[in-house]
């Protein structure tokens, strides 16, 4: 036997050490030394881990037993484990609590967002029937055509003497998914005239998509009030309403791919399908931000004055962010429309002017984003042998384009291009304005100082990122053993940096004209 304490060894009978009354043990114990956080002597903390006290002298080291592995593995590895175990199990309680639906209990959750459903699917056919029909874009009969393709099956088939029946392309999921921009591949293949083969995709391509963000935060306000007055769960009616709107889009993106084809007498395929994987991700960003925002504010409305000020900076200057966005995009969005409504860009072709008027949204999108002195881009390539590109600048003035053609110049049109305009001066300005007006408001919460104004052109410029998403428009085409790539829209690295620099200065701006106005 050994004792741990001097060492010694002795037979294995003797239970205690004869020399100091220690217990003894079968083998030495291996010790170690640590380094003592606090001096023992004086208290002086220890923070560059020196041996000694710069203070007194005294001995930091402490002699401690080492651990071996098993010891190691017993002592702090599996207890860490346990308590691992605890906490997942402890959180998979508290989910499927969350997730208990009582059917009976909670319908007047899904009231809201099966609601926003139908006027969603109702949208695409007023736009339609009122918008396209009302405004001379196309005629009546036209519109009936585009929603009913079965009078056009009849005429063909009146003119072949062959039974055609064309698939509804633009029913009313097709129209729906176009409406959310989701990424659509169409493909076409006409064996008569010399195997010719058509087909490509396009990526967002917008119309009227500002009105989904509005009709889901509208739902998620009726949320909020309900979960408040029934006395219900706020959180399960979010993550149901989620759940809903993108099983929805999912199944809208399944329900609007067609394909069609005939052999005799015109052998034609074409097909059109929808990315289900955008459709996933679309539904997923809209639904989670504005239902969730809705539902929030409208939960907490009584104490929205207290539920602020308990939440940090950044909330506020998220929320200052978004109003300036909102704001902005509403301005030039109209200006967009009652400029262009009456305005001749296309000579009155019945299909430019269909473009016209589905890019409003989007046009007035760029234009705020232009206000921000971001640069537009417009690219166009046909089978790496005809190139044209398109790029602009409003603060900065700069306007350069390659090999001129007249599709893009049309295009240029709508983005107020010329050295000076009086209503490209008015739109910088009412930017700058918000902005500063913000800057302005906010100084109590920034002072000017640097970090805070970090915070409130990051959360500006992170907004404007999101909105190239409504914007920005990539076409990729193969045409009988040709490409062509068409791209509208800005950089996302360069739009951060620009909005983040603009944004940044015009706080700043607006918080100086308060700390003036105070200090005078």
């Amino acid at each position: 036997m050994i004792c741990k304490e001097c060492g010694n060894k002795y037979p294995d009978y003797f239970t205690y050490c004869p020399s100091d009354g220690h217990i003894l043990g079968n083998k030495l114990t291996s010790i170690t030394y640590k380094v003592n956080e606090y001096c023992t002597t004086c208290n002086v903390h220890n923070k560059e881990g020196y041996s000694y006290c710069s203070n007194c002298g005294t001995s930091m080291l402490q002699c401690v037993e080492k651990r071996g592995i098993q010891d190691t593995i017993t002592k702090s590895i599996l207890p860490e484990i346990k308590r691992s175990v605890t906490n997942v199990e402890v959180i998979k309680t508290k989910a499927k609590k969350l997730l208990r639906l009582n059917v009976k209990r909670d319908w007047k959750l899904f009231l809201p967002i099966l609601i926003t459903i139908i006027a969603v699917l109702s949208l695409p056919t007023f736009i339609l029937n009122s918008f396209l029909g009302n405004h001379d874009v196309l005629s009546k009969d036209r519109v009936g055509l585009l929603l009913a393709p079965e009078k056009v099956s009849k005429d063909l088939s009146d003119l072949l003497n062959y039974q055609i029946d064309l698939p509804n392309f633009l029913n009313i999921f097709s129209l729906n998914n176009l409406l959310h921009g989701l990424k659509f591949k169409a493909s076409f293949f006409n064996g008569y005239l010399q195997d010719e083969r058509i087909y490509g995709t396009i990526n967002n391509f917008p119309s009227a998509m500002i009105f989904i963000p509005i009709l889901l935060l509208v739902s998620g306000i009726a949320l909020g009030f309900i979960a408040k007055k029934y006395t219900l769960s706020l959180s399960t009616g979010i993550i149901s309403s989620i759940t809903i709107y993108t099983l929805f889009m999912i199944l809208s993106s399944f329900l609007g791919s067609k394909e069609f084809s005939i052999d005799q007498p015109i052998n034609i395929n074409a097909s059109l399908t929808y990315s289900k994987i955008d459709a996933l991700m679309t539904s997923l960003m809209l639904s989670g931000i504005f239902v969730t925002l809705g539902a929030l504010l409208a939960y907490h409305f009584q104490g929205y004055k207290k539920f602020i000020k308990s939440h940090t900076s950044l909330l506020r200057y998220t929320l200052s962010a978004f109003a300036i966005t909102f704001i902005g995009v509403f301005i030039n969005v109209s200006h967009t429309y009652f400029t262009t409504k009456n305005k001749s860009l296309f000579d009155n072709d019945d299909t430019y002017g269909l473009i016209k008027s589905l890019i409003y949204v989007p046009t007035g999108i760029i234009h705020f984003l232009m206000t921000q002195a971001n640069t537009f881009k417009i690219n166009l390539s046909v089978d790496n042998s005809m190139s044209e590109s398109f790029k602009f600048n409003w603060l900065f003035g700069t306007h350069t384009k390659t090999d001129e053609y007249m599709m893009l110049d049309n295009f240029s049109q709508l983005l107020l291009t010329n050295s000076f305009d009086l209503a490209k001066f008015l739109l910088l300005l009412i930017t700058i304005i918000l902005i500063s007006t913000s800057g302005y408001l906010l100084f109590n919460q920034h002072r000017l100082q640097w970090k805070e104004i970090v915070k409130l052109s990051g959360s500006f410029a992170i907004i404007q990122c999101l909105l190239l998403f409504l914007s920005n428009i990539t076409i990729n085409g193969y045409i009988d053993n040709g490409t062509a790539n068409f791209f509208i829209g800005f950089s996302y690295i360069s739009t951060l940096l620009t909005s983040f620099i603009f944004g940044g200065i015009f706080f700043y701006v607006g918080g100086y004209v308060k700390k003036y106005l105070i200090n005078s």
